[in-house]
């Protein structure tokens, strides 16, 4: 009982450290950061259901089992954000296109969103 405890804490830590880098996002200064930042993120979430998916059991907080099962949606919400379409020569300036990934970032919608 103690290692299922200890499963949901520590998933529920690492979703909830995911989340503020998520929101930290708005600190990034280039698009080029913004991407790197991004892709780091993307990492940990595919990195945090796959090794919840090679347990069997399922997390006893129904919360955190509802996040996990959203997992996915959130990784293809972050790739649906097309962060390389900044050509540096259209009509929005370099921080207009920033704020403007940024926002849509930090709106990634799940359960328990941001």
């Amino acid at each position: 009982r103690a290692e299922r405890g200890a499963n949901s804490s520590t998933f529920s830590r690492l979703i909830k450290e995911i989340e503020g880098k998520i929101q930290g996002l708005y600190g990034c200064k280039t698009p080029e950061e913004l991407r790197t930042k991004v892709s780091k993120i993307r990492q940990e979430l595919v990195t945090l259901r796959d090794s919840q998916k090679n347990r069997s059991e399922r997390l006893p907080d129904a919360d955190m089992q509802e996040r996990y099962d959203n997992l996915d949606d959130m990784i293809n919400e972050l790739d649906a954000i097309n962060l390389n379409d900044y050509d540096g020569k259209g009509k929005k300036d370099k921080k207009q296109w920033l704020v403007e990934k940024q926002y849509e970032l930090t709106s990634v919608s799940y359960p328990g969103n941001l």
